[in-house]
């Protein structure tokens, strides 16, 4: 009897890693999504866009101004699915006659879990 029990506590266990990894399989996709949809149409534009395993975004690129990257900045924070964001650097870059600042930060993505249900997905 006791051997039943724990091959059911076993296999409960598993189903519950099954669930776990079913849930953050498409983390690193809102992640993304957040990244890029969060961006400012042809006001900014990526040079690099490099995605780890642990969930680190490092990102360089250009955009028209200051301003364009400060507001893009700040509404990365307050996404849900992302931890932190470190700008490593901002200078004045001229390309093709224009102005332009150039940059390059890193993004730390963490995991967010809406609408839990009881196969491992989610809704949202």
């Amino acid at each position: 009897m006791n051997s039943v029990i724990q091959e059911l506590k076993d296999i409960e266990g598993r189903i519950k890693i099954i669930k776990d990894i079913r849930l953050r399989q498409g983390l690193p996709v809102k992640f993304i999504d957040e990244i890029v949809t969060n961006m400012p149409q042809n006001k900014m534009w990526f040079e690099t866009f490099t995605l780890n395993a642990n969930g680190n975004i490092a990102l360089s690129g250009v955009a028209l101004d200051n301003q364009v990257f400060a507001s893009y900045v700040e509404k990365l924070r307050l996404s849900k699915y992302i931890k932190y964001i470190d700008t490593r650097r901002t200078s004045r870059r001229a390309i093709e006659g224009l102005g332009l600042v150039s940059f390059e930060c890193s993004v730390m993505a963490q995991e967010y879990f809406e609408n839990k249900n009881t196969n491992g997905t989610t809704n949202g």
